[in-house]
């Protein structure tokens, strides 16, 4: 079912959790509510749960007010970080617990809930550990355990409040993959509260983040990363260089560089802070008098090569991220200079409205000729 949420705030005394929060959740869709500690996020879920209430706002679905509903009518399923599994029932009775507690009236058969559990274990691939104890499973297991539980009540909205924050890296990833496929096949409405941008890009069909009790930024994975709306935001997702700079006409002047491209006559004249993404700075073609910078580390990390510049001009320290075939095919080292082409700056105005910009800066010469280009569209789409 379809979620439309209205203008909803919540105050802690002086403090503003959510302030003036409206969005559109489509049925059956995988959103992702995005944003550091304090943000908000984790107080809309808890709204949507029926664990607190807005001192202003609605919440609509399919025609009816979510907030005038008990919580025990409100079709939800929760899923939180520490599983909140009972230790002395079994993984079955765990699972069958929601089922168990209804009024007689609602409550559906003894062969019915064990039909129901053992279906749910199978489809969370525990089938054969329903006699166990949550102190017999690993961490993943429990967590499957904890999304069986909120399943089997048949909800219409699952909330996730970051499931999978106690969980080693290697297991995160594992029941990312899992989750999506059964999110997809089950069609259920999904709402995901994460600090872990990777969690986000890669689940979510899209991303809300959330700042200060403040929706930045509403879009899919791949506009979310490449297109961010606010400073905040490219700040936020994926790692980035800020610079402060200006333009001179048709010059773009960052760190002792002047940088020729199409700008926008508003912009003139103005002081700006340009952002670029690390794989946006590539490596030049030789003899291209690119930007120019010295070598301060490297570090390989499977197929890409992290570096840190210094630029000639004034002091300035880049990160960028190269091929590690391109870095072993140049012999490149610490204390080695290069020179570098912008392939893409993101620029917002310093004071005022913040407007942004995307320049493309003209490449001099041969430009990045030698140097293969970085492409993150599978890390973006690999829910797809």
């Amino acid at each position: 079912m379809g979620i439309s949420i209205r203008q909803l705030t919540r105050r802690y005394g002086a403090f503003a959790a959510l302030d003036d929060v409206s969005l559109d959740i489509a049925d059956g869709e995988f959103v992702a509510l995005l944003g550091p500690s304090g943000s908000g996020k984790t107080t809309l879920l808890r709204i949507l749960a029926g664990l607190d209430e807005p001192d202003r706002g609605e919440v609509w679905r399919e025609g009816q007010d979510l907030l005038a509903l008990p919580v025990q009518h409100r079709g939800v399923g929760l899923v939180f970080q520490h599983y909140a599994l009972f230790p002395h029932m079994t993984v079955a009775d765990n699972v069958a617990f929601g089922l168990r507690v209804r009024p007689r009236a609602r409550r559906p058969s003894r062969r019915e809930i064990d039909a129901r559990v053992e279906a749910l274990l199978r489809r969370v691939q525990l089938e054969d550990l329903g006699r166990r104890y949550p102190a017999q499973l690993s961490g993943g297991q429990r967590q499957r355990v904890a999304l069986a539980r909120a399943l089997a009540v048949e909800p219409s909205l699952l909330l996730l409040d970051e499931p999978f924050g106690a969980l080693d890296a290697q297991v995160r990833g594992t029941l990312r993959h899992w989750l999506r496929e059964l999110q997809r096949s089950l069609g259920l409405t999904t709402v995901l509260v994460t600090h872990d941008q990777e969690e986000a890009l890669e689940l979510a069909d899209r991303v809300v983040v959330m700042n200060h009790g403040h929706v930045e930024q509403i879009g899919s994975p791949a506009e979310i990363y490449r297109e961010p709306a606010t400073p905040f935001v490219h700040g936020f997702i994926g790692r980035a260089n800020r610079v402060r700079g200006h333009v001179e006409r048709d010059r773009l002047h960052l760190g002792g560089h002047a940088f020729a491209g199409e700008l926008p006559a508003e912009f003139a004249g103005r002081e700006v802070d340009a952002w670029l993404r690390p794989e946006h700075l590539a490596l030049a073609a030789r003899g291209s008098g690119g930007w120019s910078g010295r070598i301060e580390y490297l570090d390989q990390a499977g197929p890409l090569t992290r570096a840190r510049l210094s630029m000639h001009g004034d002091g300035l320290s880049l990160d960028a991220e190269w091929s590690a075939a391109d870095v072993a095919a140049r012999s490149l080292a610490v204390g080695d200079v290069v020179s570098v082409h912008a392939r893409q700056i993101t620029l917002f105005e310093s004071v005022g409205p913040q407007r942004r910009y995307r320049f493309v800066p003209t490449v001099s010469g041969q430009g990045a000729a030698d140097a293969h280009p970085i492409d993150f569209s599978a890390w973006l789409h690999r829910k797809a």
